[in-house]
């Protein structure tokens, strides 16, 4: 399952790179680097969540939002088994939790990729090391809001 879930982030981050190049070259022409759609974002997590994670280059949260949505959709089959194996319906509330868990994965994911992808374009400042003429070290912090 491990193997599975590790291919399918490989798969999503490459695929997610190369086929829409194109959408996230939405770059303005004076920040010098790629941008990316907030909106491409949320599509791609609602669609699979992690995806909209590894297309905003966070491929290490894609892949626990992978493994987090893969482990509850196996535990809702798991539990649904084993409830039509028993003759009493005791325990569907048991699996219910793992339904909606599946949903709430789902949606924040969703949020998470839409936030980092506006979060990604803002232009929060810059860090100046340096020394000045007495040869103390100065730190200069400059926040753009």
């Amino acid at each position: 399952m491990l193997r599975l879930i590790m291919l399918t982030g490989i798969l999503l981050s490459g695929f997610s790179n190369q086929v829409f190049a194109a959408e996230a070259a939405e770059a303005s022409p004076d920040s010098g680097k790629e941008s990316v759609s907030p909106r491409g974002a949320l599509l791609r997590s609602m669609v699979l969540p992690g995806w909209g994670q590894f297309y905003n280059r966070r491929p290490i949260k894609g892949s626990l939002f992978v493994a987090a949505e893969a482990g509850s959709v196996v535990a809702f089959f798991v539990k649904r088994n084993q409830i039509k194996n028993r003759l009493s319906i005791t325990g569907s509330h048991e699996r219910n939790i793992f339904f909606f868990t599946s949903i709430g994965i789902v949606l924040v994911s969703m949020a998470d990729a839409y936030v980092d992808a506006h979060l990604d374009s803002v232009d929060w400042g810059k860090v100046e090391v340096g020394s000045d003429e007495n040869g103390e070290m100065r730190v200069k912090l400059n926040f753009r809001f």
